[in-house]
């Protein structure tokens, strides 16, 4: 995998901004981690398979090229329909890199995050960039939960 921007592409002023999703790309899965990062400095990322989800939302900043601070404010943990406010993981400087990636159902490489927080199940694995523009929706952890 080479890195992004050594392949031509040009990141916009924030290239982090997004939904990115580990399993964009690839055929259905059982569970699916989820970034997104809005240019205003908010964001969240939800591990979620059937039945749970653990959601962190947070307010992100950029620290140098490839390293953001995520300052974390709401913890959600759902299980079986039951929703329940959860530890708020520490602030932390997170590393992240873009790389372009080969998925099975896209015919042109698409772009992937790799992003290593404690609270990133995936950290190793890449989220693939699903939409520059999340939805207004994805703000509202009721919306998100179903509520």
């Amino acid at each position: 995998m080479a890195a992004a921007w050594s392949t031509g592409w040009v990141p916009e002023e924030d290239e982090i901004v997004g939904l990115w999703s580990a399993e964009a790309g690839y055929y259905s899965a059982m569970d699916d981690e989820v970034f997104a990062f809005w240019p205003d400095g908010t964001g969240f990322v939800e591990y979620a398979r059937p039945y749970v989800s653990d959601c962190v939302d947070f307010r992100w900043t950029r620290l140098s090229p490839g390293v953001l601070r995520l300052e974390p404010f709401r913890r959600t943990f759902v299980e079986d329909g039951d929703v329940f406010a959860s530890e708020v993981p520490a602030a932390e400087d997170a590393a992240y890199r873009i790389d372009l990636e080969d998925r099975p159902l896209e015919e042109a490489p698409m772009l992937a995050m790799y992003l290593a927080a404690s609270f990133v199940m995936y950290e190793d694995q890449g989220h693939g960039l699903a939409t520059r523009t999340p939805s207004e929706r994805l703000r509202d952890p009721q919306w998100r939960l179903g509520e």
